[in-house]
């Protein structure tokens, strides 16, 4: 049996079947669909911002691509490129055997004739005679630095001829001397060798920096003695 359909009690004329709010949903539904897909058209076809896509270039390899950032030294080169500089040298100094002294030259002698062709007692040698007698108990020699040097070198060679005490002592002291306001000189010393020997020579070495004056003052168990400096050297400040 079959109902029919009622009218609304409030008297509206609307139908009290729902079927009227049914089809106005499904039209809602339609509209925003519409609307959605309306938009969604709008967003693609819309212009793009270049910047979103802007994407930064590769980087260049090889002769195109710009150079790192280098630093400038001071009137100099670039530091990417600079390679280390080298100390000048300074040479290989002043041999006491090519300068005459200040005091004491007559107390330099030739160089026995017995050692006079070996090389190791002959290399930019001079030769200083020991002490004679009590009297004159050391035997010295000055030469001027005139504050040029810095450092002074040399290998003590002694030499006793056959007969002799081969043993004696000997003696070579550096003494430096500088001179003060009113001229006068003090003098210190700075170096000395004591037990070289016959064919047994000994390095000597002395600070002479800013020095006015360089002594060296031989003394010798033996007088008949002669002590050979070889390679006597002065270092240029």
């Amino acid at each position: 049996m079959s109902t029919s359909p009622q009218h609304d009690p409030a008297g509206s004329g609307r139908l009290s079947g729902g079927r009227r709010p049914r089809d106005r949903a499904t039209a809602i539904g339609t509209v925003i669909g519409a609307l959605g897909l309306l938009v969604s058209i709008l967003a693609w076809q819309w212009p793009k911002d270049p910047a979103a896509d802007a994407t930064p270039p590769p980087a260049t390899v090889g002769g195109d691509q710009p150079a790192g950032p280098t630093t400038n030294s001071p009137g100099g080169p670039t530091t990417g490129s600079q390679s280390p500089s080298s100390t000048p040298s300074s040479g290989p100094g002043v041999y006491l055997a090519d300068l005459t002294p200040r005091n004491g030259e007559d107390k330099l002698v030739d160089i026995p004739p017995a050692v006079r062709k070996r090389p190791d007692y002959t290399s930019h040698a001079i030769a200083i005679r020991c002490p004679r007698n009590g009297s004159d108990p050391a035997t010295v020699v000055t030469y001027q630095l005139s504050r040029h040097y810095q450092r002074f070198d040399a290998t003590v060679h002694p030499y006793y001829p056959p007969g002799s005490d081969q043993q004696s002592a000997t003696l070579v002291t550096v003494i430096r001397g500088d001179q003060q306001p009113d001229t006068s000189v003090t003098t210190g010393e700075v170096g000395a060798e004591q037990r070289a020997q016959p064919g047994k020579p000994r390095p000597l070495t002395a600070v002479v920096e800013k020095a006015d004056q360089l002594t060296l003052r031989v003394e010798c168990g033996d007088p008949s003695g002669v002590v050979m400096l070889t390679d006597a050297r002065l270092t240029p400040a």
